[in-house]
């Protein structure tokens, strides 16, 4: 699915837990360092930790379905984007198995955080602020993409998603390391698609 990660090993895979409802997700990464080393006490107090773990939010996750619905998909990317996590990025993956092979369809999406909304009043809904949608597969003729159709350009335009590398440091600034990182995080839903087919059971 990975088509490039800045530097994947100065991420940790971790355990998290979103707000309301008890749900981990699927995959979860965040920077090893964090705060980074050498960070000022600003910086530092900016980072929020987990109520339960004690631990940093990680600053993107992965959801992946094959039995809950789409819109329970858009809850778990709601709570995790809300203002009371630290999350930064959601991958959403759907696949839904029909009777027949040929009917099988997927989704995906990648949203983001919208780190300049205003601050929450007291009371707010942790589902605040809504998520910014950076990349969506649409429905055409009240139906996603089957798995076994090869993807078509005028329905799907962009297959590689870019997520700007800045979203798996905020509120942190990406370190300038040697080589550079990356300007973004790219995945190819192309690969998702050929992992269903590959992996899906007959």
């Amino acid at each position: 699915m990975v088509q490039s990660f800045p530097r994947i090993s100065d991420f940790d895979v971790l355990d998290c837990w979103f707000p309301g409802k008890k749900k981990q997700p699927d995959g979860a990464w965040r920077p090893k360092h964090r705060p980074q080393s050498g960070a000022n006490a600003i910086t530092a107090a900016l980072i929020r930790m987990q109520p339960v773990l004690g631990t940093p939010f990680p600053t993107l996750i992965l959801e992946v379905s094959s039995s809950q619905s789409i819109a329970s998909l858009l809850d778990i990317r709601d709570r995790a984007l809300g203002h009371t996590t630290q999350i930064n990025a959601a991958i959403l993956v759907s696949y839904s198995r029909n009777s027949t092979r040929p009917a099988d369809t997927f989704w995906c999406q990648l949203a983001v955080r919208d780190v300049f909304a205003p601050a929450p009043p007291p009371g707010t809904s942790n589902t605040y602020p809504a998520p910014i949608v950076l990349f969506d597969i649409p429905k055409r003729n009240n139906r996603y993409p089957r798995v076994d159709d090869p993807i078509d350009p005028q329905w799907i335009p962009v297959t590689l998603w870019s997520l700007p590398t800045q979203y798996l440091y905020y509120p942190e600034i990406p370190p300038n390391l040697n080589p550079p990182l990356p300007p973004s995080f790219d995945f190819d839903i192309t690969v998702i698609k050929q992992t269903i087919q590959d992996e899906r059971r007959p």
